[in-house]
């Protein structure tokens, strides 16, 4: 049987099925590359609970209410004065704004009491150079050497130089729906801690304890990173891949206080958190274009404290759980 030919041109065209079209992720900074960072973390925590733990078994703390309100912003520049390969070997940063800040409220028995912090580094306006050493497979920091940009050798020890994200792409092209995973270290240096420690500090000096309790918690972050392509989009005009980012994480750290209050002897801390938002990567430039990430967990912080006791030692535990919410977000602008 033949179909009119006028109903034949009145069938609707059905469009041939095609193959998915294949995003291929890279970070590949060009050399002599100028990009401004910025990085915005804001947060809430909020007491949950407190309990007292004694030789006699748990017992009911003072009734306390606790929230503090915090915010970082880190602002730096980076010139990528040598590359191979992809990856600078030479990189000149400027750390032009380093700020910390916090709001705590406390409300207890004994009244109520507000406390604001702002904390600063000594890095601020300095300028950092990283050279790769392909013997040791890591950079080395120094101070650039222009007038007015030295500084205190210590604020250098815990500095990352690369912190592009790059360990964060699956190493093959993919295609929208596509998902792989990524190692927890991957978010430090890049999204949970802006460039490495920057040694934040108020009036008083960051003691070696409280550096070496960060490097602890740095070193023990752990967890499985999800990725997944969701889909390319306009973003400023630049064709940018959107990375849909999960995480759950955790950690843990100690410290023994340098000057201890009346029978502390050491505080521990745990942290549980879960992490989900965007990643952002530029298609034409082969960088990271922004990111916002949101988290939500638990943070845990004891207090071991002994006494003497007629004679006898009293061993005492104060656990503190805080329900903590923080947002971190940044944008990375090439400048011509």
């Amino acid at each position: 049987m033949k179909f009119p030919l006028l109903l034949v041109l009145a069938l609707p065209l059905v469009p041939l099925p095609s193959a998915a079209e294949k995003v291929e992720l890279r970070c590949a900074p060009a050399k002599d590359l100028v990009l401004r960072r910025t990085y915005s973390n804001p947060g809430h925590k909020k007491l949950a609970g407190m309990t007292l733990r004694t030789p006699d078994g748990e017992q009911p703390a003072p009734k306390l209410e606790l929230e503090v309100e915090t915010s970082q912003r880190i602002v730096v520049v980076d010139r990528f004065v040598a590359v191979e390969e992809g990856r600078p070997t030479r990189l000149r940063r400027t750390f032009e704004e380093l700020g910390d800040t916090s709001h705590e409220r406390t409300s207890s028995q004994a009244g109520d009491r507000e406390r604001k912090r702002e904390k600063e580094s000594g890095l601020e306006g300095r300028t950092v150079v990283f050279t790769w050493d392909p013997e040791k497979e890591a950079y080395a920091a120094a101070y650039g050497t222009g007038e007015g940009e030295a500084g205190e050798e210590d604020l250098l020890a815990d500095l990352r130089a690369d912190v592009d994200l790059r360990d964060l792409l699956p190493g093959k092209a993919v295609e929208e729906g596509d998902e792989w995973k990524a190692e927890a270290q991957s978010l430090l240096g890049g999204v949970l801690e802006p460039c490495g420690d920057v040694v934040f500090h108020d009036e008083e000096a960051r003691t070696e304890a409280e550096t070496v309790s960060r490097r602890k918690l740095r070193e023990s972050i752990s967890g499985d990173v999800h990725l997944k392509l969701a889909g390319t989009r306009l973003e400023g005009g630049r064709r940018v891949a959107v990375l849909a980012l999960s995480a759950e994480l955790e950690g843990a750290s100690d410290i023994v206080p340098e000057k201890p209050g009346p029978g502390l002897e050491k505080m521990a801390m745990e942290m549980r958190f879960d992490l989900e938002g965007e990643l952002l990567w530029d298609l034409e430039r082969n960088l990271a274009h922004s990111f916002e990430l949101r988290t939500s967990g638990k943070q845990s912080v004891t207090r071991f404290m002994a006494f003497d006791v007629e004679g006898r030692r009293v061993e005492l535990e104060q656990v503190m759980e805080l329900d903590v919410e923080e947002t971190y977000t940044a944008s990375f602008e090439v400048e011509e």
